[in-house]
């Protein structure tokens, strides 16, 4: 496996890993989601502009293992499901457009419930036309405005949190702000 992608296990469930990648500069973006439509490619395609750290995603995807393994999941796959976790918002179809990629789509974060060899992320990786960069780099793209806008942080909350345990707070707690 590349040294640029991370492959994380579960801590609840050992057998199961999260695998992620950062690309850029990619050319096949519509490719990408139809390949993901048809089943061609697992994962989650995500929109790194509103990913302040790779722990934002492993969070979402611990939840998405949760709902996958206890039966609870309001999407279709445990990818999906990811992409519904970040989102503070409990409509699916609005957490799709806003944080899955887009046909114009520059950059992708590929994250993949895998396991222990990565075998998903290096197909899913395969098919990507672009710059693999290593993970780090998620704080050059995350953009903090649209990600206050997005997730609704006041300037007055930085104040006595960060803006990534704000966000996490408001994706653990969706369920119960209905």
């Amino acid at each position: 496996m590349d040294h640029r992608c991370r492959v994380v296990p579960f801590d609840l469930h050992p057998s199961m890993y999260l695998g992620m990648a950062l690309f850029t500069e990619v050319t096949n973006a519509a490719e990408l989601r139809a390949n993901v439509m048809k089943g061609a490619l697992s994962g989650a395609l995500l929109r790194p502009q509103l990913i302040l750290e790779t722990f934002q995603v492993l969070m979402a995807a611990n939840k998405a293992v949760y709902g996958l393994t206890h039966g609870s999941m309001k999407t279709k796959t445990v990818h999906s499901e990811i992409i519904f976790s970040l989102s503070p918002s409990n409509n699916i179809s609005e957490s799709f457009k806003k944080f899955g990629i887009s046909d114009e789509s520059e950059e992708v974060l590929i994250a993949v419930v895998d396991g222990k060899d990565g075998v998903l992320l290096r197909e899913a990786c395969e098919q990507v036309k672009g710059n693999l960069v290593d993970l780090d780099n998620l704080t050059d793209t995350a953009d903090t405005s649209l990600v206050k806008t997005v997730y609704m942080v006041p300037d007055d909350e930085l104040r006595i949190s960060s803006l990534l345990d704000s966000v996490v707070s408001r994706m653990a707690t969706k369920e119960a702000m209905k």
